[in-house]
């Protein structure tokens, strides 16, 4: 059986995300987490996408998804 996670496949997919993406974390107040959790499962996005979207509508055109 193929291994799905073989250490080869985990180490180009790293290579592509550092060759691909930028990393940014944020913190928010406690009791925060479950409202930006709750807006994301409302609009049927992860954390990651609702942020994505905010960001893309507030800043338009020059945010690439």
């Amino acid at each position: 059986m193929d291994n799905k996670n073989s250490p080869a496949k985990i180490k180009a997919i790293h290579k592509y995300d550092k060759k691909t993406y930028d990393k940014m974390g944020f913190r928010v107040k406690k009791g925060n987490r479950q409202l930006v959790e709750t807006l994301a499962k409302e609009r049927n996005l992860s954390i990651n996408g609702l942020i994505n979207k905010l960001l893309a509508d507030a800043i338009g055109d020059d945010f690439k998804l």
